[in-house]
């Protein structure tokens, strides 16, 4: 599912099958070459490079899904622990040019939640399509059909790719329990490549690129990359996944397509090193502290850190790390994967200290109230790194610095006009300049 925890999608009942001359029709505009915007190596022009992954062939993926709008919880007629896939879209595409050799799309019929009036507004899906649609078990088993005659028994490889991992890591498992669905080894530990993580990566490289949001209509503008068809339509969305991809991998950076993600040896790392520490993702962007905190304490688990990840721009990406005293309660934590935390359904993954370290600059505490985004009495920023700490912590959490005695912190480098920081000697917060 693209954009976070957007739901449901488009087109027919029946499956749409093509071969590679119905390759995708999206086409990556060649961009103006400004101050904001790379100019694309010239050998693009004529054909995209060859990602260095190990796999042969990505079935890049989106799932559209039944969905409410923004009412009291009471009122809400789809909540993130009801949702249930309406639209089941795939490419299979080839590893050395980035063609389309198949799609498929398959609207399912949910089973215990409606097509509200503002899923269809979203998605253009009526409720006659759903009502002429097969089963969520029809459209996996189409899956693994394909992948397994055309991929499998041809002693070839593949690896997912898609829109963020909640479509995979979170939607799909939860609905294959509900309604008895066994998956095919692959798809209970997929191996993908997330678009939104390949995106940061490129960015690492690009600090000219200001990249306002991990949505594809962001990514597309910052990029410009054309949109294909609609938002919110799975298969379209896919096409549009393709075509953002093919202009990541032509600046050939070692580290962007090159390494996909493996829940499986992610878990087996994670239980060699006795890890501590877990990402979660997928959260409220207004969530708080003290909210994090209760949903752990609710689980007889009680965080050590709670880090929150920022976006390029200094805003709440909906995600972040946190720290346990025991590896024990790091692995325990791990099994929350799925579950509702306010009306989101979150994602949480095994970490480490040193995938934390990755993120440097870019970490902070979460806020403190819907209000107020400060830190709480006591919390104090690094002078070295930024980060806001707890009032606990003698030394930095991220770069083990002193804390400051009466020091108020530097102008961070992400500072823009008409910021300001706090004068508290205690607080030295970094705050917008809509703020006063």
């Amino acid at each position: 599912m693209s954009d976070t925890q957007e739901q449901p999608a488009v087109m027919d009942a029946s499956i749409v099958g093509s071969p590679s001359s119905n390759a995708v029709a999206a086409t990556v505009t060649t961009p103006t070459i400004s101050s904001s915007l790379p100019a694309k190596p010239a050998a693009v022009s004529k054909a995209p490079r060859v990602p260095t992954s190990e796999y042969d062939f990505y079935i890049v993926l989106d799932f559209e899904a039944t969905c409410d709008d923004n009412k009291p919880a009471s009122e809400l007629l789809v909540t993130g622990a009801t949702q249930e896939i309406i639209e089941f879209a795939w490419l299979c595409v080839t590893k050395n040019s980035l063609v389309v050799q198949h799609e498929e799309q398959r609207y399912v019929k949910p089973v215990s939640t409606p097509l509200t009036p503002f899923c269809q507004a979203l998605t253009k899906i009526t409720q006659e399509t759903l009502d002429n649609a097969g089963t969520l078990a029809e459209a996996i088993e189409s899956l693994d059909a394909y992948i397994t005659t055309e991929i499998l028994d041809k002693g070839k490889s593949f690896c997912f790719v898609t829109h963020g991992a909640w479509d995979l890591r979170v939607q799909l498992p939860r609905e294959a329990k509900e309604k008895n669905i066994t998956l095919p080894p692959y798809l209970r530990e997929p191996i993908l490549f997330d678009l939104k993580e390949e995106a940061t990566k490129w960015i690492a490289h690009h600090s000219e690129v200001v990249l306002k949001s991990f949505s594809l209509e962001k990514m597309c503008e910052a990029f410009a990359v054309s949109l294909v068809g609609s938002l919110h339509s799975g298969l379209d969305d896919s096409k549009t996944i393709v075509a953002i991809m093919k202009y990541l991998v032509a600046f050939a950076h070692p580290d962007v397509f090159t390494q996909a993600i493996d829940p499986a040896q992610m878990l087996r790392m994670f239980k060699t090193e006795e890890s501590k520490i877990v990402r979660i993702s997928s959260l409220s962007y207004d969530i708080t502290q003290a909210e994090l905190e209760a949903f752990f304490v609710s689980k007889q688990l009680k965080p050590k850190e709670l880090v929150m990840l920022s976006t390029q721009s200094n805003r709440p990406s909906g995600g972040g790390f946190v720290v346990f005293e025991k590896h024990s309660d790091a692995l325990a934590a791990l099994e929350l994967n799925g579950q509702v935390l306010g009306s989101r359904t979150i994602e949480v993954n095994p970490s480490s200290k040193a995938s934390m370290d990755t993120q440097k600059g870019k970490l902070s505490s979460f806020q403190s109230s819907k209000s107020d985004p400060a830190p709480r009495p006591g919390d104090w920023t690094c002078n070295m790194c930024q980060l806001v700490n707890f009032a606990s912590r003698r030394a930095c959490f991220k770069c083990n610095s002193p804390s400051p005695e009466g020091v108020v912190p530097l102008t961070p480098s992400n500072f823009t006009s008409g910021d300001w920081m706090c004068p508290n000697a205690q607080c030295g917060f970094h705050n917008y300049a809509s703020r006063s």
